[in-house]
């Protein structure tokens, strides 16, 4: 595509983009009026595909766009804007709608979301972390969502179980590890029940679902999101979601003799680790407090639990 374009950043930017790294291409106010400075002169500006810079010194007015793409250090994922401007708004229309075609061809993100929201998760600061990092990374891409704010034990799970899930692509917790895994058992189970298959029965094969699942820690400890993320860094989890990455893994059911209990994946803890979980639950109002209170008591009264393992 031809037309010389400006970059206009105040940090150094690649050399190269790719185009999986681009979430999205945005057109800006235009009219904008530009002073000449350091940052503006082809020695510290680039250019995208070898595009060749335009000194801005005699321009009064331009049309501008900006690029959003992402940048890693890993195992964390951030956000960059970079802000490109032409006198002629056919150029900019061209080099947008060009680069959205191509970002089209060579990704599969998602266009619809289903999203659970436990706002008494961690500090209790769910809703607080949706609507300021990851509602706007959702709109930069202009994904659809379906938001459910859950109100009480297994809500996510009863919300699956009743209406499934139509014309999304992906289904998303914000909260702490038991958000994520209530959520991921409603999926199993509804996958289970519109397969035949019986869970009750530990011989058969649980058949995986059909829709992705992802998690965005608010949790207290968010030990799921460190061992799929390698961080539990939230912008990079929303990253990794509107991005459309994915990653197997494997997923423990957990029977009785004659009855199926749930899936899991992550860590299944019996005896003390276990007891401090489980008194922990009533607790929630002490945040992450909890855990080293109810630890110090268990620890104090705790008896050893009869085990066998084959």
């Amino acid at each position: 595509m031809t037309g010389s374009i400006l970059c206009v950043s105040a940090k150094p930017v690649p050399e190269i983009i790719e185009f999986n790294d681009i979430l999205a291409v945005c057109s800006s106010n235009n009219d904008h009026y530009f002073h000449h400075n350091e940052h503006c002169t082809k020695k510290k500006s680039k250019s995208v595909n070898s595009s060749s810079i335009l000194d801005i010194s005699n321009i009064k007015s331009c049309y501008s766009f900006e690029i959003h793409y992402v940048t890693a250090e890993l195992p964390k994922c951030k956000v960059v804007t970079i802000k490109f401007c032409h006198s002629d708004l056919s150029i900019v229309t061209r080099w947008i709608d060009t680069l959205r075609q191509r970002i089209e061809r060579v990704t599969n993100r998602p266009k619809s979301l289903l999203v659970f929201v436990n706002p008494f998760s961690g500090r209790k600061r769910g809703l607080e972390i949706y609507e300021k990092f990851v509602e706007p990374l959702f709109r930069l891409i202009s994904v659809r969502v379906t938001l459910v704010t859950t109100q009480r034990t297994n809500h996510s799970y009863d919300y699956i179980m009743e209406n499934g899930w139509h014309n999304v692509d992906g289904i998303v917790s914000v909260g702490g590890d038991g958000t994520f895994l209530e959520m991921m058992n409603g999926v199993i189970a509804r996958t289970a029940k519109k397969s035949n298959v019986d869970l009750d029965d530990s011989r058969v094969r649980i058949p995986p679902p059909a829709v992705r699942i992802g998690v965005i820690p608010a949790g207290s400890t968010d030990a799921i999101a460190y061992s799929l993320h390698g961080t539990a860094d939230i912008q990079t989890a929303v990253i990794h979601i509107i991005s459309g990455d994915y990653m197997r893994t494997d997923v423990c059911s957990v029977h009785t003799e004659k009855k199926f209990l749930c899936c899991f994946i992550g860590l299944i803890s019996y005896g003390y680790l276990g007891d401090v979980i489980k008194n922990s639950a009533n607790l929630r109002w002490m945040g992450p407090m909890r855990y080293d209170c109810v630890g110090s008591y268990i620890f104090e009264v705790y008896k050893a639990k009869p085990t066998e393992t084959d």
